[in-house]
C-alpha cells in the first residue's frame, strides 16, 4: 500500500497490518523452537489481530487481502491446537498440588497423555510453519502491503473511526443483550469473539480518545477474560471426553476417577464465570461506552481535502499579504 493520505483510514489500516504482520513473523521462530509457550500464544494473538483488522478495514484495502484471511485462519488453528493444550496442562499441574497422595499417580498419567497429544499438535504446527503454504501466505501478505490503495482509503480517520466503532458496538449489543448466566456456551463464545473484535478496533483507531477509549478497552478485556475462562473450561472438558472415548478399553479405573474429578472442577469454574458475566457485560455497555461515545462525538472532523493547504502554501500566503498600516 503506497501513497496513503496521512491521518486517513487507509494510513491507519496500513500501520495496523504492518505492525501485526511483523509481530506474527517475529514470533514464528520462537513458536517453531518451542522453548517458550508464550511464543505460540503471542503469534496466535497477532494473527487474531490481523484477521480483525482485515474484517474492519475490508473496503479500504487493495484487492487480494480477502484470500489471505482464510490462510491466517488455517495457521491460527494449528497454533490453537498447541496453545489449548498448554493452557490445560498448566491448569492440571496447578490442581495436582491440591490432590491427595492416592491421586497423584493417576494425575501424572493424565498429564502424560495430554503431553503426548501436545507433542502431536506441535508436530502438526511445525509442518504448517515449514510448508509451502505458509511461505506463500507470508509472500502474498508482504506484496499486498505494498499495493496501491483504493480511493476509499483517503477518508479521514476522524470520520471513519467512530463509524467503525459504533458498528462493532451494535454487533456486540445484538449478541450480548439477550444473554445471561444460563445461556448456551456457544452463544457466550460468539459474544467473546465480538468483544475481542471491538476491543481490537478501539485499540486500532481510538488513539485520539484518551482515557475514555482506554477504560472501555480495559472493561472489554475483563469481559474477554471471563468468557475466555468459561470457554477454556468447555475446551478442556471436551478434550477429556475425547480422551475417555479414545482410551475407553485401556483406561485404568483410577485415571477415570481423576478425570471425572477434573471435569467437575472445570464445571465449577465455568459456573463461576457465568455468575460474573452479567456484571462484567454491563460494565462494557454502561457508562464506559457512553463516555467514549461522547468523546468521539466531540472530536471535530478535519476540513475537507479541498480546503487543506500545505505549510509552503501558508508561507506563500503570508508573504503575499499586504503589510499592516
Amino acid at each position: 500500500m503506497t501513497d496513503v493520505e496521512p491521518g486517513s483510514i487507509g494510513a491507519t489500516a496500513l500501520d495496523v497490518l504492518r505492525t501485526q504482520f511483523a509481530a506474527m513473523q517475529s514470533h514464528a521462530p520462537g513458536a517453531r523452537e518451542g522453548a517458550d509457550p508464550e511464543e505460540v500464544h503471542d503469534m496466535r494473538v497477532s494473527i487474531r489481530r490481523l484477521r480483525a483488522a482485515l474484517r474492519a478495514f475490508d473496503d479500504v484495502l487493495p484487492e487480494g487481502w480477502e484470500s489471505v484471511s482464510p490462510e491466517l485462519k488455517w495457521l491460527g488453528t494449528s497454533l490453537s491446537a498447541v496453545r489449548d493444550l498448554d493452557v490445560q496442562l498448566d491448569q492440571l499441574r496447578t490442581w495436582k498440588a491440591t490432590l491427595p497422595q492416592a491421586e497423584q499417580a493417576p494425575m501424572d498419567r493424565l498429564l502424560a497423555l495430554l503431553t503426548e497429544h501436545r507433542q502431536q499438535a506441535r508436530e502438526s504446527l511445525l509442518l504448517s510453519l515449514d510448508s509451502a503454504r505458509y511461505a506463500a501466505l507470508t509472500n502474498e501478505a508482504q506484496a499486498l502491503l505494498e499495493a496501491a490503495p483504493p480511493a476509499a482509503s483517503a477518508e479521514p480517520l476522524a470520520i471513519r473511526g467512530p463509524r467503525l466503532i459504533e458498528r462493532s458496538y451494535r454487533k456486540l449489543r445484538k449478541r450480548g443483550d439477550p444473554l445471561d448466566g444460563q445461556s448456551k456456551a456457544e452463544d457466550l463464545h460468539k459474544l467473546r469473539i465480538q468483544a475481542k473484535r471491538l476491543r481490537y478496533l478501539v485499540e486500532f483507531v481510538g488513539g485520539a480518545y484518551g482515557q475514555a477509549g482506554q477504560r472501555l478497552v480495559r472493561q472489554l478485556t475483563r469481559l474477554q477474560d471471563v468468557l475466555g475462562s468459561h470457554q477454556d473450561a468447555q475446551v478442556a472438558t471436551a478434550a477429556l471426553r475425547a480422551l475417555l472415548t479414545e482410551r475407553r478399553d485401556s483406561l485404568e479405573p483410577e485415571l477415570g476417577w481423576v478425570m471425572g474429578e477434573i471435569a467437575e472442577r472445570y464445571a465449577t469454574n465455568a459456573a463461576d464465570m457465568r455468575k460474573q458475566f452479567g456484571k462484567t457485560y454491563r460494565g462494557v455497555v454502561g457508562k464506559r461506552w457512553r463516555r467514549l461515545r461522547k468523546v468521539m462525538q466531540a472530536v471535530p472532523p478535519p476540513p475537507p481535502l479541498a480546503t487543506r493547504v500545505s505549510l509552503a502554501e501558508l508561507v506563500d500566503l503570508a508573504t503575499a499579504a499586504p503589510e499592516s498600516p
